[in-house]
């Protein structure tokens, strides 16, 4: 698709340019120019742009990673949400910890109803940390993995689309329910995939970074999608 849209706003540039010198110059055509050149040129540069913004992305990420610490993980920023009820810490003590999730990014749940995301942690390290402060590792459903995957850069067949929704269903989120998420969020992460071609996962952190403005309502209803069960 990038190709043939760099192919199009570069004929329309070569196009402009016989006009102009088939007709003369005329303050249209000059503006056709500059508008196709400058589609041109992104869409030729689309990827190395990319890797740019997504290099300035995740150096600013970095800054705000968690981080593994004897007693708790830590929180060098803050906690990402202000709505969380560790929005005003910088530490959460494994003592607080019920159980941990490895999704992407891992999660430990606290309260009963709240999953605090571990940004910046791999899987292996997460497991260290529950070995050595025997939190448990929850093997529990990903509700919004199975939601999102209508939005990844894959096709699954109709076989596939059907279990999910089973699934689903299994954790009290109705087929009703799925489609109105669904419907909810496909504009924007739809076009985030356009730009990103990601094909693996999307979760609920993905969701949270995509609800604009993130209220405490808002905030709330994805915790209680990610945890029915």
């Amino acid at each position: 698709m990038n190709k043939i849209l760099t192919i199009i706003s570069w004929l329309f540039v070569a196009f402009g340019i016989w006009i102009i010198a088939v007709d003369g110059y005329s303050g249209q055509s000059l503006l056709s120019i500059l508008f196709f050149s400058l589609c041109g040129l992104v869409f030729t540069f689309n990827k190395r742009f990319d890797k740019w913004t997504d290099q300035i992305r995740r150096n600013q990420l970095k800054k705000t990673y968690c981080k593994i610490e004897s007693d708790h993980f830590n929180f060098p920023k803050g906690y990402y949400y202000k709505h969380s009820s560790i929005n005003d810490k910088k530490k959460l003590y494994y003592e607080e910890i019920e159980e941990i999730r490895i999704t992407y990014p891992p999660c430990a749940k606290i309260n009963g109803k709240e999953l605090i995301f571990l940004l910046g942690l791999t899987g292996e390290e997460i497991i260290d940390v529950s070995n050595k402060n025997n939190i448990p590792i929850a093997q529990v459903q990903d509700n919004w993995y199975l939601i999102c995957e209508e939005y990844l850069d894959t096709e699954f067949d109709p076989e596939h689309k059907e279990e999910t929704l089973v699934k689903l269903e299994q954790s009290k989120i109705s087929k009703d329910e799925v489609r109105l998420i669904r419907k909810r969020f496909s504009k924007r992460m739809l076009i985030t995939t356009m730009f990103s071609m990601e094909w693996v996962y999307y979760g609920q952190f993905d969701i949270l970074e995509h609800i604009c403005p993130l209220t405490s309502k808002k905030y709330w209803w994805t915790m209680e999608i990610a945890l029915r069960k």
